[in-house]
């Protein structure tokens, strides 16, 4: 045996094996038949070797479409018995036999396998020759038929080789020159290894979102750089399995990995705007931000098809998440003597930092929690129910924020979810027991003072807060049973048909989301001017629930409306609208976002960055919907179709509330919705899992998928620096301000602080607070003109920074600085003109320009006299 009939008895699932052995087989052919050509006395040729020993006998099915397509690759000026050029290029005789082939099927219109060449069951080359030239109408020699017998037979092995192989070596020159009709693309195998990587980077994800929500939402760098390095490493996890050739892969379409692309695109573009940023390092930390985002949408399209049962798995972890942060912000207002997160604060936000940001947090996690409920599969009833009472509490947590966006998202969760899924009756019951068990205790934290009003003593909040809990308790208990009951009622045979939501499903949803615009806008209209005005009811009441008032979000759309104007293409820089509301504010209310998506985005990313945030997350929802409507009817379905109406309700709560500088709830919805995205289409082929773990498939594979690795390794490192070099800095910096503030601290201390604020702002090159905290640790130690410089530099970095022209203006007035300090209050003032403080400074710098003792009138010197008529 040659090396090539070793390299395919040693690798049979290899296509590179045989396109080496259809080669040496062509090549030795067709030099048999052009010595025999030349030889007159050859009249007959023996039984040739056929193009494999008896072990590889090519299999008697002829495939006259692959011979038609490669029949066109026969150099028409060499005849039948010109080479073949091909792949690893295979010899002459392999033209010849493919042409015969194709011709013959030109004028039969098919070759069974009854009229295959006999060579091919006998090896009788003149036979088969003979054949041939029947076809062709012409004759053919043994010595051609030979060439063209040995090369069939390996060609048909290659052609299946092909066909176990993986999407880059899966496609035969059949399948290119023919187009072939449109299938369900190939679904890479999954080993062991991979269904438990995919599980475990599923997992992953949701044990960071977890994180986030205990750390605030994970706003701020100092907390969100957990998140964000997490995120990196989970990526390089998946990066890591799939150089291991674990068969790790996604079966999204391009559609959601562009999704994908466009959403890391949205992080350049502001990154891009970070140095012509009104805040550079606001811009820095909305880059870091969104690219975060994007890695974890990649990931979670990987885990979406390794992991078994994604769809329920993803379901059930958000779930759970969500109850946990539920559970723990309702227990703060039962037992506030325990944990008394929250003060005396009304309004629920704990863990949080918002309400609005619990309250989503809540209504995206209810409808999912009331469709696991709703399920039939081979759960057990105490998981449903299980899944039951976690809606209750979600529901719980939900009413004490007090939140119209929560209630906004839950009402377009729940009709979404439940609108385009089957079991509709079913999952309606369930969701109305689950407000029924909730009704009591939200009933009574509404009417009790001490759950109602600011400065409520801790001793009247905890009585309320125990009869809160037992009413809980009893909520919980009836839903349970109620929910029992509903289940009972609604029990299926398995043996009863079970019928795929179609027209139905998608009528619902258009009527009922016409009835929820309808009622809003109808609302919107009666009471217009109350929703531009002010806001009418204080924010610590429940009363707000029904109230009309847009809480002053009119009025910051209006600035972010007038920002965007001033700079329509490019915005000011990522994360600056806090700084462009001093400028554009008509009032003395502070804000740092624009209380809605597209608003902020256009007043900070101009046109581009919304034109590529909408792109992203419109292919991303696009892609999640065409999987799920390619789902069969089934629990699948149903619950796939609940974690997309998470990616509607977020979309509804984010027209109106600033979810979007929220990893803990911006990060959920979009991997529920690139898990449904990353579902194989169904009946998709599944590839041999022997060509991925083929280690001559392809000469250097191995070592390019390695060298992958090392690039993703260098690239996700510079991402987890980016994350970690600003929350190292404002560690520093917070650490230095509080040595600072502390009249307590020595001179050592000092120095110490002093070290660190400079530390800071070299990490962090683009910010100016360090600088002037380094300022202020300058002043304790008496170096004015120190401090001065340290101001001038923060100002020099960020000159539209209003904060550190007011530190300026008050170190002025210490260094006897008058002209400096009216400069630096103008300057403070112009930044931002609405600030009473700011205005009275100004004043302040101006008498201290020109004081009364130096007045006309105080020096005696005369005044002009007065002119008379």
């Amino acid at each position: 045996m040659n090396s090539a009939q070793v390299a395919v008895v040693r690798h049979p699932a290899s296509p590179v094996a045989w396109r080496q052995r259809a080669s040496h087989a062509g090549s030795h052919a067709h030099h048999r038949a052009s010595a025999r050509s030349a030889s007159s006395s050859a009249t007959t040729t023996p039984a040739t070797t056929s193009a494999t020993t008896g072990a590889e006998a090519p299999p008697c099915v002829v495939s006259w479409a692959a011979a038609r397509a490669i029949a066109p690759s026969a150099a028409p000026a060499a005849g039948w018995g010109a080479g073949w050029a091909w792949g690893v290029g295979a010899g002459a005789a392999g033209a010849t036999a493919a042409g015969s082939c194709a011709a013959g099927a030109e004028a039969n219109g098919a070759w069974p396998c009854a009229a295959a060449p006999p060579s091919c069951a006998a090896g009788d080359e003149v036979a088969g020759g003979s054949l041939w030239a029947h076809a062709l109408g012409a004759p053919v020699s043994a010595a051609q038929a030979s060439a063209a017998t040995n090369a069939w037979g390996t060609a048909q092995l290659m052609a299946a080789a092909d066909a176990r192989s993986s999407s880059a070596l899966s496609t035969t020159l059949a399948e290119r020159l023919v187009p072939a009709p449109r299938a369900a693309e190939p679904v890479p195998p999954l080993t062991p290894v991979a269904a438990r990587g995919g599980a475990a980077l599923l997992l992953g994800l949701f044990a960071l979102i977890a994180v986030a929500a205990f750390a605030g939402g994970a706003t701020t760098p100092g907390r969100a750089v957990f998140v964000e390095v997490g995120i990196a490493l989970l990526a390089l996890v998946a990066v890591a399995l799939w150089a291991a050739r674990t068969g790790l892969g996604s079966a999204a379409s391009p559609l959601a990995w562009s999704g994908a692309g466009l959403l890391a695109a949205l992080a350049v573009w502001c990154a891009l705007g970070i140095p012509s940023s009104l805040a550079p390092d606001a811009s820095w930390n909305e880059a870091n931000r969104v690219l975060a985002y994007a890695i974890a949408v990649g990931v979670a399209l990987v885990a979406g098809t390794a992991a078994p049962r994604a769809v329920a798995l993803g379901a059930r972890a958000w779930v759970t998440v969500a109850a946990l942060v539920a559970l723990y912000g309702v227990a703060t207002k039962v037992a506030p003597g325990i944990l008394d997160a929250g003060g005396d604060e009304p309004r629920l936000h704990v863990p949080l930092e918002t309400f609005g940001a619990l309250a989503a947090f809540c209504a995206l996690g209810a409808p999912v929690a009331v469709r696991l409920a709703a399920v039939r599969g081979d759960a057990a009833t105490w998981r449903r129910l299980a899944f039951l009472a976690a809606a209750v509490v979600l529901l719980v947590a939900l009413g004490l924020t007090w939140s119209r966006t929560g209630v906004l998202g839950l009402a377009v969760g729940s009709l979404v979810a439940i609108g385009i899924g089957g079991e509709r009756l079913r999952a309606l019951a369930l969701l109305a027991v689950a407000v029924a068990g909730a009704a009591p205790a939200l009933a009574f934290a509404w009417s009790r003072e001490a759950l109602t009003l600011e400065g409520a003593t801790l001793d009247a909040r905890i009585d309320d807060g125990r009869t809160l809990g037992l009413l809980v308790a009893a909520g919980l208990l009836l839903a349970l049973l109620a929910g029992f009951a509903v289940l009972r009622a609604t029990r299926r045979t398995a043996a009863a048909p079970r019928r795929r939501p179609g027209l139905r499903g998608w009528v619902v949803l258009a009527v009922g989301g016409g009835v929820l615009v309808a009622v809003v806008a109808a609302t919107l209209v009666s009471d217009w001017d109350t929703f531009k005005g002010p806001v009418q009811t204080s924010p610590a009441q429940p009363e707000r629930l029904t109230a009309t008032d847009s809480g002053n979000r009119w009025a910051l759309w209006e600035e972010a409306a007038g920002a965007w104007d001033d700079h329509p293409l490019d915005g000011w820089g990522a994360g600056t609208f806090a700084v462009n509301h001093l400028r554009y504010r008509t009032d003395e209310v502070p804000a740092t976002q624009a209380f809605s998506l597209p608003m902020d985005l256009l007043a900070e990313t101009g046109a581009i960055g919304l034109a590529l945030a909408l792109a992203g997350l419109g292919c991303l929802g696009a892609a999640a919907v065409a999987r799920l409507r390619a789902l069969p009817a089934g629990d699948e379905r149903d619950l796939a179709g609940a974690l997309v109406a998470t990616g509607a309700a977020a979309c509804a709560v984010a027209l109106v509330e600033p979810i979007w500088e929220v990893p803990a709830v911006t990060l959920p919805p979009l991997v529920l919705l690139a898990v449904v995205a990353a579902r194989p289409r169904p009946g998709a082929a599944t590839v041999s899992a022997t060509a991925f773990s083929d280690p001559e498939a392809e000469p250097g594979a191995g070592r390019r998928a390695w060298g992958r690795l090392a690039l993703a390794c260098l690239v996700l490192g510079a991402v987890a620096a980016s994350a970690v070099l600003p929350a190292w800095s404002r560690a520093l910096e917070t650490s230095a301000a509080e040595t600072a503030a502390d009249v307590r601290s020595t001179g050592q201390e000092l120095e110490t602080a002093a070290s660190d604020a400079r530390l800071a702002a070299d990490l962090n090159p683009a910010a100016a607070s360090p600088l002037q905290v380094a300022s202020a640790v300058a002043e304790r130690r008496s170096r004015l003109l120190e401090a001065r410089e340290l101001l001038l530099e923060a100002a020099d970095r960020q000159p539209d920074r209003a904060a550190t022209w007011e530190a300026l203006t008050h170190l002025a007035f210490r260094l006897a600085d008058r002209e400096g300090a009216l400069a630096a209050a103008r300057r403070a003032l112009e930044l931002d003109p609405m600030s009473s403080e700011r205005r009275a400074l100004a004043r302040q710098a101006e008498a201290a320009l020109a004081p009364p003792e130096s007045s006309a009138t105080a020096t005696g010197t005369p005044l002009p006299a007065a002119t008379t008529p």
